[in-house]
């Protein structure tokens, strides 16, 4: 029997390789931001409000008003869980406390930071996480 010139020739399956995953930028930043707090509590003992022992840390500028500030030690207070909950209900009361505490050089500051502006991408979130991770 003649071969088929139309036969076509029957491989093995191609093995799959897994290609390594590339973090989002979500996720990196999330990475981020799980590393402040324990960073803040360990470089800050005490609430800034109460006194009590520090439990987190809250941005004073908003995560959402400034990439510039979002790692910024001036711009992380540490409060104990009680405090952090008593700020986000009553926010212009606590934050005059915080700024009459800190000073209006220390705010005034933050205001000029918030102005800058900075390019954030993986490589950006990369290289804050391993400055976190050296501190941490």
């Amino acid at each position: 029997m003649k071969k088929s010139p139309f036969k076509r020739k029957i491989s093995k399956p191609m093995k799959r390789t897994r290609l390594k995953k590339v973090s989002s930028i979500g996720s990196l930043r999330n990475k981020c931001d799980k590393l402040l707090s324990p960073l803040i509590v360990k470089m800050y003992k005490k609430c800034e409000l109460c006194g009590r022992p520090a439990q987190v840390a809250h941005h004073f500028c908003h995560k959402s008003k400034s990439n510039r500030l979002r790692y910024e030690i001036i711009n992380l207070i540490p409060l104990c869980n009680s405090c952090h909950f008593a700020l986000h209900h009553n926010e212009s009361e606590y934050a005059a406390r915080i700024v009459k505490k800190k000073g209006l050089l220390w705010f005034d500051t933050l205001e000029v930071l918030k102005r800058e502006s900075i390019k954030v991408n993986r490589e950006y979130y990369n290289k804050i996480y391993q400055q976190l991770l050296k501190v941490n």
